[in-house]
């Protein structure tokens, strides 16, 4: 029920990320439309120099920026960095009568958007209405051979198979075969000095 839930919430959520868009008047996302109006009205304030029909030089003060219509570069560098023209480049584009919107990158138009949002999610009826499995059984393939040999088919083909110890082990300290060192009476001493150390 919980998945059904969640299902129904992105059904509705994704039908009105489509739908918000056919609201959109100049065919650009309410942000987008207010990032150019403010820069719009930044733009009042700055002069601006044609050198040619596509290269400008806009001043502020005692700073000059250098901007190219054709390539959307500014010389500050946000035109480049948000895909909404600055405040540089809204001056001349206010100057010379141009549309606004044309000048802002595709990828935040609402056609990109409306393509963004174009996958939906498609209704499905209840489980009780579900079609029934002609063969509910799953047909697993057979393992071949047991555990085992998997293990060695996993070791490879040239690495040596491991060898098991068979056998009395042999004491390190009197060379005497069926103890260890650790057991050997006839070498206390040595074991207790190497407790000590």
């Amino acid at each position: 029920m919980l998945l059904e839930s969640l299902r129904g919430k992105m059904l509705k959520r994704m039908y009105k990320l489509l739908e918000d868009p056919c609201k959109w008047s100049p065919n650009l996302p309410p942000l987008v439309a207010k990032k150019l109006a403010e820069r719009q009205d930044e733009g009042r304030f700055v002069t601006v120099l044609c050198a040619s029909d596509t290269e400008y030089e806009v001043k502020k003060e005692s700073k000059c920026f250098i901007v190219n219509l054709i390539t959307h570069n500014c010389d500050c560098g946000l035109w480049e960095v948000s895909g909404i023209p600055c405040k540089h480049a809204m001056a001349i584009i206010t100057a010379k009568r141009l549309s606004s919107k044309d000048y802002v990158e595709a990828y935040l138009t609402k056609f990109a958007y409306l393509r963004t949002y174009s996958y939906v999610i498609h209704p499905i009826q209840f489980q009780p209405q579900w079609l029934e499995v002609q063969h509910p059984e799953s047909y697993l393939p057979r393992r071949k051979g047991s555990l085992a040999s998997l293990k060695k088919m996993k070791r490879g083909h040239e690495e040596p198979p491991k060898h098991k110890r068979s056998g009395p082990g042999k004491c390190t300290q009197c060379g005497e075969y069926g103890h260890n060192i650790r057991i050997c009476k006839g070498c206390e001493g040595a074991a207790s000095k190497k407790r000590m150390l």
